[in-house]
């Protein structure tokens, strides 16, 4: 029997080799003989082919070949605040040859106030009905290669900061995966929304159905303090119980589609048997003690860890 989740019997970290149109492209580009908008052009070209391969030979997770980086991780770790991709005096020896001479270093404060590759995933998920897939390096791979001298010590004199602004900006950088994630499914339910009216409670009950069109099994029902929205089942579970970004991303979406602040109870990844988010009556929200306002099970995360050297690969499912 098939898997319909990950991890799937088949499965590669995402790299493939570059179509020569491709290498002609970006070759031309450093030549200064085409704009970025005519690179970007070859580039989703390709990328949408390379998706169709995949899909025909029955990957169930799909990637867009990295055809837009050079890099399967510095060009993740250059786009963070903070860091830059600098010329060092020889690249890497790998599988017989070596690579290009450049190479990580923190030249600021490490943060993540946006990143490239969010962009690349949406273009990803919208042309693929399989799970797309998109990998990133472990934090590690900023330091351990080069080590201490390419991190600046006026910046970082205490690694100690180092390790916790490096952890906070992945989080962010998950966080904003998730969330894009979740864009596409709040523009469908939003959709199918369209004559719920402004109550609250009648646009839980509406974006339950919607959910429930999603496989989510949702249901919606009354409460004497406001509406209970209840997902029964969650197609990305096993994503979530490792990244509660993604249960975060979720309950921002159900905020803006029922249109006020919903308090989250209990959800599938953390362990309970129902997803269930509290949705107040107009007017009691503001007047409702802050102490209710707290979920019965608050997300926690696990500190990322910055000590090991695998790659950390962001799948979903819907």
């Amino acid at each position: 029997m098939q898997r319909s989740i990950p991890p799937f019997r088949a499965d590669m970290v995402g790299s493939l080799l570059r179509t020569q149109p491709l290498k002609e492209a970006r070759e031309k580009r450093a030549k200064g003989e085409i704009t970025p908008d005519e690179l970007k052009a070859v580039e989703d070209r390709e990328i949408r082919g390379i998706i169709r391969k995949q899909e025909e030979i029955g990957l169930k997770a799909v990637t867009d070949g990295e055809f837009r980086r050079a890099w399967w991780h510095f060009d993740f770790l250059a786009g963070l605040d903070g860091v830059e991709l600098v010329h060092i005096d020889h690249g890497i020896q790998f599988a017989g040859v070596q690579t290009k001479s450049d190479a990580p270093r923190v030249m600021g404060k490490i943060g993540f106030s946006g990143h490239p590759m969010i962009e690349h995933f949406r273009f990803l998920k919208e042309n693929t009905r399989r799970v797309p897939k998109m990998t990133i390096p472990s934090p590690s791979m900023l330091h351990y290669r080069s080590g201490r001298k390419m991190i600046n010590m006026g910046v970082y004199p205490d690694m100690a900061d180092f390790y916790r602004d490096l952890g906070e900006a992945y989080s962010g950088a998950v966080g904003a995966f998730a969330a894009s994630q979740v864009s596409a499914l709040e523009d469908r339910c939003r959709a199918a929304m369209s004559e719920a009216g402004d109550d609250p409670i009648a646009r839980a009950e509406a974006l339950a159905e919607a959910l429930t069109a999603e496989g989510y099994a949702a249901n919606a029902t009354a409460i004497a303090s406001g509406g209970q929205l209840c997902q029964h089942h969650c197609p990305v579970a096993h994503v979530a119980a490792e990244f509660p970004q993604l249960c975060d991303a979720e309950t921002e979406v159900i905020s803006r589609l029922v249109g006020t602040h919903v308090q989250r109870l209990a959800t599938i990844a953390h362990g309970d048997g129902v997803c269930t988010t509290h949705i107040p009556a107009p007017g009691l929200w503001s007047s409702a003690p802050f102490a209710m306002r707290k979920p019965l099970h608050p997300t926690t995360r696990p500190p990322l860890r910055t000590g090991s050297t695998t790659a950390t690969t962001v799948r979903t499912d819907r």
